[in-house]
């Protein structure tokens, strides 16, 4: 996403430039008046699987993938690994949401102790983190299927 760069400084104009290129080049190659996108919606998984995860609630998402999440969340009996802290966040899902793409961003930003640090190294993530965070996006998916993806008007499922 371009975030990484050198020298790094953290400002939107180069943090989200990927992403941001992305979309754009998206938008010209893919989106057509009166046509539905062919990208349906975006989950987006980042710093997931730290070893004191937290996944944010991240206020600018959409409403209805938020729902769906916090449906998963609970389903899952992940409440303790979710949630702690609530915010927008700017990150790679804006681009997407400015398009008029449904959006979700799975983050552990707010109180990562670790982000951008010396010590953002995989011995500081968790094998229990990441089972955790996949079982939640596992959950939730066949609802974002239902719910974002068009459905078949012939009397035929879709596979699961």
């Amino acid at each position: 996403d371009g975030e990484e760069s050198f020298p790094f400084d953290w400002v939107p104009s180069r943090a989200l430039y990927g992403s941001r290129r992305y979309a754009n080049r998206y938008r010209e190659a893919m989106l057509r008046p009166g046509q539905p996108a062919p990208i349906r919606a975006l989950l987006l998984l980042d710093m997931v699987g730290g070893k004191a995860m937290n996944i944010d609630d991240e206020t600018s998402s959409t409403p209805g993938l938020r729902r769906l999440l916090k449906l998963a969340v609970a389903s899952c009996g992940h409440r303790g690994k979710f949630f702690g802290e609530s915010g927008p966040v700017l990150d790679d899902h804006r681009p997407f949401l400015a398009l008029g793409i449904p959006a979700i961003d799975l983050i552990d930003l707010y109180g990562n102790r670790t982000w951008h640090t010396p010590e953002d190294t995989l011995e500081n993530l968790s094998g229990g983190s990441l089972q955790a965070d996949g079982e939640v996006e596992w959950t939730m998916l066949p609802a974002v299927e239902k719910g974002y993806l068009p459905q078949p008007t012939n009397g035929l499922s879709l596979p699961r």
